[in-house]
């Protein structure tokens, strides 16, 4: 094998390494030697073009497809196992103690230790004053990229209802230890230590699970095999991370991305290879929807209307291959909106029915109209006088600016606060912002993502590149033949295509022409999937109905 990768690469090729068949996975091993050989190979071919067209050597050239390729693989293998880990303070959680609408409520703050020998780090929220030592329980599992600050969105909600608030930083994510993390196959292992470790202590009775993302499938994950939760709420839950993929896949289609069905198959299997070897898992497994027709916890599935990285769809073909009880909500609002007030309350009476919550288990806190439970708790500290009072009014009016009249026999406001705390305030009357608090995956991933995606199966990455394209002139001719030119070396240097399905270099232009029309009129195409905004072609079971909108022809008239 290594005569013949001398005879096909040349003779000038003798020191570097085999290459019958080029891993992406493998390409740390001589990621050295094939940059300095395409470094060099790169810039003597623009010292020849800049001698011959005048071109000068300062002058930017276009990376070559492996460069790009290789970069966008990179990168998305990282989204998948190694994303951003969220940083924060524990001073984002809140005080440690605090008074909620007349009532004292204390947080506990502790590590805990996971069959695989990590240590997460766990925060619990419990009133003081209670009817039993055992209440229920919310288990809040965050997103990617986030961490145990997320919780608070939802925290004066599920306080109000008399019940105790768990919330923990995955493995890999936030405060907690851990190098990857596996988008819910091994958050479910953590998961399942919480769940042990407050069973263990005696201190709740029945279990809910609210999760947002990756928290929702997670949650989803765990369900079948944990049938003691009383209920789930899953917000913005994946149907299959394959299937998620593909539609990235797509919006970078949309973008003028031209890739094979094949070099995306054989793309997402090498991303695969990657992943099991540094993280231990495959994300073919990473499916919740397989997992749904064997849950039957109660479940409560909602969604952003315009969430454009995890499309309403995935809920929506959850939902309808789901075997338990169920309920679904779209909301106004995207992947990291704050979800409006209406779902708070749909999702607490869900709560409220599922955890069997009366006066003889739980000690609900009595709510006053003015107050906006989309606050954290201890901004409602309720019948307290000073600070409260000008905290109540401030809520009512959504400012923070003191009133000029006030009843008589009231003591006087606080002198006003200064304009930065006043956004901050007026920031959390209108709920948890994602984006703002540096939680999820913030819509810059998201674009970074899609311009991996393009780079990786050779587009150029963004939509703007498809309107310089079209606005070329007579420069675009010569974009393509230098396009085409380092393809053809790429491919002289590759070796072709392996039979262990490596990523194939692209052919020139002129070739995938020819093949694309030859295939369009000489092949029968294989079926196509179902468009991806109809993700439920994923369930087994009998096919969604039509729906016809035509009206119902009249009876006919006998004689």
């Amino acid at each position: 094998m290594g005569n013949t990768n001398k005879s096909r690469a040349g003779s000038n090729l003798e020191s570097r390494p085999s290459e019958d068949a080029i891993n992406f996975s493998d390409l740390d091993d001589i990621e050295y030697d094939q940059d300095a050989a395409l470094q060099a190979r790169e810039e003597e071919a623009q010292r020849r073009s800049s001698q011959t067209q005048g071109t000068p050597d300062s002058q930017p050239r276009r990376p070559s497809y492996y460069t790009m390729a290789k970069q966008g693989y990179n990168e998305l293998v990282k989204a998948i196992i190694r994303p951003p880990r969220a940083s924060y303070d524990v001073d984002a959680l809140g005080p440690p103690s605090f008074k909620f609408a007349g009532q004292h409520f204390v947080r506990t703050d502790f590590p805990l230790n996971t069959l695989r020998g990590l240590t997460l780090q766990c925060s619990h929220w419990e009133p003081v004053m209670r009817v039993a030592d055992q209440i229920p329980c919310v288990i809040y599992l965050h997103g990617n990229s986030s961490g145990r600050p997320e919780a608070v969105g939802c925290l004066s909600y599920l306080l109000s209802l008399g019940v105790s608030v768990f919330a923990f930083d995955f493995a890999g994510s936030g405060m907690s230890e851990g190098e990857h993390v596996s988008l819910g196959y091994y958050e479910r292992e953590d998961l399942q230590c919480v769940i042990n470790h407050l069973r263990a202590t005696n201190v709740v009775t029945t279990v809910a699970l609210w999760g947002r993302s990756m928290g929702a499938a997670t949650a989803l994950m765990h369900g079948d095999r944990d049938p003691s939760i009383a209920c789930m709420v899953c917000d913005s839950a994946f149907s299959d991370l394959t299937t998620l993929a593909e539609e990235m896949v797509e919006k970078g289609r949309e973008q003028g991305l031209w890739a094979p069905n094949l070099l995306v198959s054989v793309a997402i299997r090498m991303i695969a290879g990657s992943v099991k070897k540094m993280a231990k898992f495959n994300i073919k497994d990473i499916s919740p929807i397989s997992h749904a027709a064997q849950c039957f916890i109660p479940c409560l599935f909602v969604a952003g209307e315009d969430d454009n990285f995890i499309l309403p769809s995935h809920s929506e073909s959850i939902h309808k291959a789901y075997a338990g009880d169920k309920n679904i909500i779209i909301v106004d609002g995207d992947h990291n909106s704050p979800r409006p007030q209406f779902m708070f309350d749909s999702a607490c009476i869900f709560l409220k029915a599922c955890l069997q919550l009366t006066p003889e288990n739980t000690t609900p806190v009595e709510i006053e109209e003015h107050m906006n439970l989309l606050m954290p708790p201890w901004y409602l500290p309720g019948r307290e006088k000073g600070i409260g009072d000008f905290l109540r009014q401030a809520f009512v009016r959504g400012s923070m600016t003191p009133t000029k009249e006030r009843p008589e026999n009231t003591p006087p406001p606080p002198p006003q606060i200064d304009g930065a705390s006043e956004v901050l305030f007026s920031d959390m009357i209108e709920g948890l912002d994602m984006n703002k608090a540096g939680l999820g995956v913030s819509e810059e991933r998201q674009q970074n993502i899609n311009e991996n995606i393009v780079s990786m199966l050779g587009g150029k990455g963004g939509g703007k590149g498809g309107e310089k394209k079209k606005q070329g002139g007579g420069g675009k001719q010569k974009k393509e033949q230098q396009i085409d030119q380092q393809a053809e070396q790429d491919e002289a240097f590759f070796g072709g295509i392996d039979s262990n399905a490596s990523l194939l270099t692209p052919p020139p232009r002129q070739q995938q022409q020819q093949q694309q029309q030859q295939q369009q009129e000489n092949i029968t195409p294989p079926p196509v999937p179902a468009p991806l905004a109809a993700v439920g072609a994923n369930v087994k079971g009998p096919a969604k109905p039509t729906i016809s909108i035509l009206p119902p022809a009249p009876p006919q008239e006998t004689g």
